[in-house]
């Protein structure tokens, strides 16, 4: 019985709330507010003011290292003949 019981309620709601949102409108009607009320939420909601432009700075260069060459052994001097 609890099984059949079930199986109604998944038939009666479908794939959607659309029958729950349905009662709900019937048994509490949404009001409309008063004209020139302030709106909040919702989709339609007219944009705010960006936030104020952040300070943007230069580019810093930044050296690039050069890596260390190994030294060399010195060239010996050979007097002239």
């Amino acid at each position: 019985m609890r099984g059949l019981a079930g199986l109604l309620l998944v038939l009666a709601a479908g794939c959607s709330t659309a029958p729950l949102a349905d009662v709900l409108d019937f048994a509490c009607p949404p009001r409309m507010p008063p004209p020139n009320a302030p709106s909040f939420g919702g989709v339609g909601v007219p944009p705010t003011a960006p936030p104020p432009a952040a300070i943007v700075l230069p580019p810093v260069s930044v050296p690039v290292p050069v890596p260390a060459l190994p030294a060399e052994p010195p060239v010996p001097v050979v007097p002239p003949q």
